[in-house]
């Protein structure tokens, strides 16, 4: 209901009424379209649920430094010269290892205990 003025400058209320124009019945406010109300909901749900996987995906990674770091490390910290097919073989097993460890122990609590992380490495480093 709307209040205005009548020119009587009265206040009173206004009951606005919309009718069908084939059948003359009266309409009870506007009304969304059942698809309309599914694509939204559906819409919502979807963002909600897309915010949700970005930030398990996302959230769970190591800094880029400290992956390449890691990597690295294990790739070459042997010190001995690697032929070229040795050093993919091992850089393949090193990133398995360093993936499964990563897995394994959150960033946080890597950079609290790296005696987790390397216990997790020589483990995932034998299943590689």
């Amino acid at each position: 209901m709307k209040k205005v003025e009548c020119e009587c400058n009265e206040s009173t209320k206004v009951n606005v009424c919309y009718t069908c124009a084939s059948c003359e019945k009266p309409i009870r406010g506007w009304q969304l379209k059942r698809k309309l109300k599914y694509f939204g909901l559906v819409g919502v749900i979807g963002y909600g649920l897309g915010q949700a996987m970005e930030a398990v995906v996302f959230d769970a990674r190591y800094p880029m430094e400290v992956e390449f770091s890691l990597i690295d490390v294990c790739i070459n910290g042997s010190g001995s010269s690697l032929s070229a097919s040795q050093y993919k073989r091992k850089q393949s097993l090193c990133l398995c290892a360093v993936e499964g460890a990563i897995g394994d122990v959150s960033y946080s609590e890597f950079e609290s205990s790296k005696y987790l992380f390397e216990q997790s490495l020589r483990r995932n480093l034998e299943e590689c």
